[in-house]
């Protein structure tokens, strides 16, 4: 069974310098960043590798040992036993080139893309198979041996096929009833978090919401509240890493295009939070709060195109993005 806190460790010890991903200024500080995250996701794949109980004694001790278990082996491992999938191995790989050409000078923008991605999808996949109950007791059970019964007289067929029918109804309808519940509970968290988010209960919410994702990890709004709970507490690696998450499974909502950019605008980076709100616009036109935030990111980052934009806007809205200066961003809720 994966101990997931364990193997995401190194992850969770870099995240002053993964953070830096967002917030880099000058190329040095990425480069310094993309070898802080590599040198994280490559010891927390390791870590991963040595989890597996399946894993010998030898394979083990050299899974800490990047001279005796050289990166293209230990993709390798951890794909033979399916602890992670194709497209992390490939991210791995482009991370690791990326951390190469950065430590020799070589440092492009996108490369804080791939960076990001990789620690993102390292994290869901590892936290995804640490909270699948029914796989973790199966193993246990498996490794135990709990699954050994003694033998069992079987009867002969008693000619009653209506009997065994009403019986797997009702165990069907029991499976039913238990989905339903496991819902219902799941959106009592959710309603419960954001009253808790509404209050600036922050620490109530974030644990409710974390509560919905282990459950539902594609629940986009819950995603979407925990990467506004990290940005206020400032912890903008982890809100990236919640909005990651939520383009993952819906690249084209609004309100997480526009959290995104106001992600980007409290790193300091209003031009890359302009190409966010855009985006929430072309999705959602009608909504105000998109042209508000686009128009205030392209004021901060003197952007030429302000006068085009109000003028591309809902004409009710054009008096109120001409009254905007650049500053701070309304953010919402």
């Amino acid at each position: 069974m994966i101990d997931a806190p364990r193997v995401l460790r190194p992850l969770s010890e870099s995240g002053d310098a993964i953070d830096k991903l967002v917030t880099y200024e000058r190329p040095a500080e990425l480069a310094e960043a993309l070898g802080a995250a590599w040198t994280a996701v490559e010891r927390s794949l390791r870590l991963l590798l040595r989890s597996d109980p399946g894993v010998s004694e030898s394979e083990r001790l050299a899974a800490l040992a990047p001279d005796d278990m050289p990166l293209p082996k230990l993709v390798e491992g951890l794909r033979q036993r399916n602890l992670i999938s194709m497209e992390l191995a490939g991210r791995v790989h482009e991370l690791a080139q990326a951390a190469q050409r950065a430590a020799s000078g070589d440092v492009r923008a996108s490369d804080a893309d791939v960076a990001r991605t990789a620690v993102s999808d390292l994290r869901r996949e590892v936290t995804t198979a640490a909270d699948s109950p029914i796989q973790a007791a199966a193993h246990h059970a498996v490794a135990t041996g709990a699954v050994e019964e003694p033998v069992q007289p079987v009867s002969a067929p008693t000619g009653r096929p209506r009997l065994v029918l009403g019986f797997l109804v009702l165990a069907v309808l029991a499976l039913v009833a238990v989905a339903i519940y496991l819902i219902r509970r799941g959106g009592g968290n959710e309603a419960e978090a954001i009253a808790a988010f509404k209050q600036q209960q922050l620490g109530i919410a974030e644990q409710k919401f974390r509560q919905v994702v282990a459950s539902k990890p594609d629940d986009i709004i819950a995603l979407l509240y925990l990467a506004r709970i990290y940005r206020r507490e400032g912890r903008l690696a982890s809100a990236d890493t919640m909005l990651s998450e939520a383009l993952h499974y819906a690249p084209d909502d609004p309100d997480v295009r526009r959290e995104r950019g106001h992600l980007l605008m409290a790193a300091g980076q209003p031009d890359r939070a302009a190409v966010e709100y855009e985006r929430a616009v072309r999705v959602d036109p009608k909504a105000r709060v998109n042209w508000i935030a686009w128009v205030q990111a392209l004021r901060a980052s003197n952007d030429p195109r302000v006068a085009e934009v109000i003028q591309r806007a809902p004409p009710d809205a054009q008096a109120e993005l001409n009254a905007i200066r650049p500053g701070p961003v309304t953010t919402t809720p």
